[in-house]
């Protein structure tokens, strides 16, 4: 009987044990002390995973449209390459023409075009040095007006011709140079009493001759030809003594410069000083002496007139 009382003893002691280490388990799984939290650690680490996954999915279509396919179809309006280092360029006068640009414009701005022609308001002009801002117009692939504009750059034109072997002959008064065979030679002289110019043409070995009225002491030349080429314009002292003797021999019909304001000959016939018009009468003034004159003349005829009755 004694056992038995032990064992119900020992059951209800057990009873009462067990619902208190369960609460107390339940306690401790809500703080997170037990091993349990530890696989829902895991878990939610999975889950969270999973959750960045998937935002991750959208970011491919949204770098789709970055790609450069859809832009191969589509040509701006207007192509400016007046930057680019690529510039046409001309001598001043030059001849230029729009081909000079459009058969290059494909491999400057990497778009074809057709039917090129200039835009309002622009021009070819190579008359002025400098750089020229110019437009041109022209249609693409797709049959869109499409402007490109550009520059050109106009150098001023150098001298292509030379005038040497300058020499004035004292005696003769011939002046002559060597120049390009054919081209002609503008001579000057200061603006002075001797002054004189003229336009001679050089010979077919570039040989030119003019002849001078008076002795000046500077001549100024330069030649040019129906190119447009020209020369500098070189001064020539005028020697005081001949320099040499060497004889020119100047063609018959050596140009002859004559002189505007040459000083006079001294052997020149002085001319007659015309009246000034202070010497002469303002119109309608007779003056007054042809009263004494005719009171004169009534005087006389009265003396002679008394005279003869006195005879009488």
């Amino acid at each position: 009987m004694k056992k038995f009382h032990g064992l119900v003893l020992i059951a209800l002691l057990t009873s009462l044990i067990i619902p208190f280490s369960l609460a107390a388990s339940a306690e401790t799984n809500e703080n997170g002390n037990n091993v349990t939290p530890t696989e829902d650690k895991s878990t939610d680490t999975t889950k969270n995973t999973i959750t960045e996954d998937p935002s991750k999915t959208p970011e491919p279509p949204k770098e789709a449209p970055k790609t450069t396919e859809p832009q191969k179809n589509t040509t701006p309006t207007t192509i400016d390459i007046t930057d680019s280092a690529e510039v046409y360029s001309y001598e001043q006068n030059d001849k230029i023409d729009l081909k000079d640009f459009t058969d290059t414009l494909t491999k400057h701005t990497g778009t074809k075009l057709v039917n090129y022609r200039l835009a309002e308001n622009s021009k070819l002009n190579t008359a002025e040095p400098g750089i020229h801002v110019l437009t041109l117009l022209g249609e693409n692939e797709e049959g869109k007006t499409t402007a490109v504009k550009l520059n050109y750059l106009v150098k001023e034109k150098t001298a292509q011709l030379t005038v040497t072997d300058m020499n004035f002959d004292l005696e003769t008064r011939i002046f002559t140079g060597k120049t390009k065979p054919f081209a002609s030679v503008y001579i000057s002289s200061p603006v002075d009493e001797n002054f004189g110019e003229g336009v001679t043409k050089a010979d077919k070995d570039g040989n030119f001759y003019a002849q001078w009225a008076t002795l000046p002491k500077k001549i100024f030349a330069y030649a040019f030809d129906e190119a447009g080429n020209f020369s500098e314009e070189v001064t020539y002292e005028v020697p005081t003594k001949k320099e040499n003797d060497v004889v020119v021999k100047a063609p018959a019909n050596v140009k002859k410069i004559e002189t505007t304001n040459a000083v006079k000959s001294a052997t020149a016939k002085p001319t007659t000083p015309k009246a000034s018009k202070e010497d002469l009468p303002a119109t309608g003034d007779q003056g007054v002496e042809w009263i004494f004159v005719l009171a004169g003349v009534i005087v006389i005829l009265i003396a002679i007139l008394l005279l003869r009755k006195r005879k009488k």
